[in-house]
């Protein structure tokens, strides 16, 4: 979600009819510090180009404070203690009382009034406790693999995996009760990110979208959710054409008719050079009529995109546009790192992503029975 708002993990939205005239100026904002900090507690609205301070307040000696809004239409604030502890909600219709702890930077933070309140505070609690436990299994992790201790880490990373996919789980029935509502919207655009919660996504978005068409947030995270399917499992590869090491142009589409595994890599990816190896045994064992590679190059300069090709000694087809980071994969692929390595079958469908070279071997195996 773009302008600031994926990293908003803790949202409250706060709905309610007001009249005419019942208020002139903005909404209240009142609270309780647990712990106390030294400087003062803002009040900040989101804008395109991020939070901007609307009111400030210094604590009384009783740790209470109380903040003002400008205006009373809905929109996303987020609340800084002392630049220790920043909790972002949506004020809509009604005043707020927050209690936060106010010194870490994923204190205690709980807040009453208006419908979204009770998810926001069960969210809370629930991320809390999945934070804690997460923790104290890293640590363990940590141990397990300075002792070298394979047994003891395989089942410290599986109990990781299982206490993830609990908050994930719990969380998702969080966004299910809220319907499609604001709180909906914004506590899915937090911890559950898009690709790895698709089915989740393609669930919500037309639940979302029924409520919330032409809302700014939705339609940020709405543009981000169709990049990211667009080259999802099941879904036919994007169209490119990018220039190879002579200069002429490759279509990715030209290569319809075979599998066709796309390794986004680059000359300077420590792990993407490491793999090559392994990729070239796989491509020596399938390459003809039915499979082929390209590499797609994230590159600046032309002289080591060369280099890594000649001294890992890459037999297939290679293309870059030297853009780097403003290559146009980038974005059309929603590149976050390399490697990435997407597997295409004969009609251009993509059936696999972030493939190592053995899982490769074993799908080319059994698709084209080498």
């Amino acid at each position: 979600m773009k302008r600031g708002v994926a990293a908003v993990y803790l949202i409250l939205i706060i709905f309610s009819c007001t009249g005419p005239g019942e208020r002139a100026e903005g909404y209240t904002v009142k609270g309780n510090v647990r712990h106390p900090g030294t400087g003062y507690v803002w009040l900040e609205i989101l804008t395109p180009d991020g939070y901007e301070v609307v009111d400030s307040a210094k604590l009384d000696s009783k740790g209470n404070f109380m903040l003002k809004t400008r205006k009373k239409e809905p929109d996303i604030y987020r609340i800084n203690f002392f630049e220790n502890q920043k909790n972002p909600f949506v004020i809509s219709g009604q005043d707020v009382w927050i209690e936060a702890d106010g010194n870490t930077a994923f204190g205690g933070f709980k807040i009453r009034g208006g419908e979204g309140a009770d998810a926001l505070t069960r969210y809370l609690d629930l991320k809390t406790k999945f934070r804690v436990k997460l923790n104290a299994l890293q640590q363990e992790i940590f141990t397990a693999n300075d002792h070298e201790d394979s047994l003891k880490l395989d089942s410290l990373k599986k109990e990781a995996e299982l206490l993830q996919q609990n908050f994930e789980d719990n969380a998702k029935e969080i966004i299910r009760s809220q319907n499609g509502n604001l709180t909906a919207l914004l506590l899915l655009s937090g911890d559950l990110r898009i690709g790895p919660n698709l089915d989740f996504y393609d669930e919500q978005m037309p639940i979302l979208k029924g409520k919330l068409s032409g809302v700014w947030q939705f339609e940020d995270l709405y543009k981000e959710y169709k990049k990211v399917k667009q080259v999802a499992v099941g879904s036919v590869a994007p169209d490119f054409t990018l220039p190879d090491p002579a200069g002429d142009s490759i279509s990715l589409s030209s290569f319809r008719g075979k599998y066709l595994f796309i390794d986004f890599w680059a000359s300077w990816c420590q792990p993407c050079r490491l793999e090559n190896p392994n990729l070239k045994k796989v491509y020596e064992k399938y390459h003809g009529p039915q499979f082929d590679i390209l590499g797609v190059a994230i590159e600046k300069k032309k002289k080591y995109w060369l280099e890594a090709i000649r001294e890992d000694g890459l037999p297939w087809h290679h293309v870059s546009d030297l853009k780097y980071l403003d290559s146009e994969v980038i974005e059309l692929y929603d590149i976050t790192g390399v490697p990435l390595t997407i597997l295409l079958d004969p009609e251009g469908r993509i059936i696999a992503k972030d493939l190592h070279s053995d899982e490769l071997d074993s799908i080319l195996s059994a698709r084209l029975g080498k």
